[in-house]
């Protein structure tokens, strides 16, 4: 579970949103894996909603027709990428930063089975 802190945007003269406190975390001794995975953190907020609708058609005796049609972030929903977490700099450690990800995405696509 983040650890919600301020440190982050200390004297930062651009934008900032601290969201993780960098005294909460520690490097694992030399050798040994630490207690958290990838991804363990996403940013404030995050939301993504995925949407797929697919149609087939019969062409004959063997042979079908798919028609799909694909959207991502379909409600563009914007999400701020996650916050940094390099623990070599306690003044950028947990700082949202100010981009974000990818925009609503579609794709159509067709495939013929025989």
């Amino acid at each position: 579970m983040p650890v919600y802190g301020t440190n982050a945007c200390a004297g930062s003269t651009t934008p900032c949103r601290s969201w993780l406190t960098f005294g909460a975390f520690s490097l694992p001794a030399t050798g040994t894996f630490g207690s958290v995975t990838k991804n363990s953190f996403t940013g404030p907020n995050f939301v993504t909603f995925d949407l797929s609708l697919a149609r087939r058609f019969k062409l004959g005796e063997r042979a079908n027709l798919q028609f799909r049609a694909e959207y991502f972030n379909v409600f563009n929903h914007t999400n701020f990428n996650t916050p940094a977490a390099t623990l070599s700099s306690a003044a950028t450690f947990g700082r949202i930063k100010t981009t974000a990800g990818g925009p609503r995405i579609g794709q159509l696509s067709m495939k013929l089975s025989f």
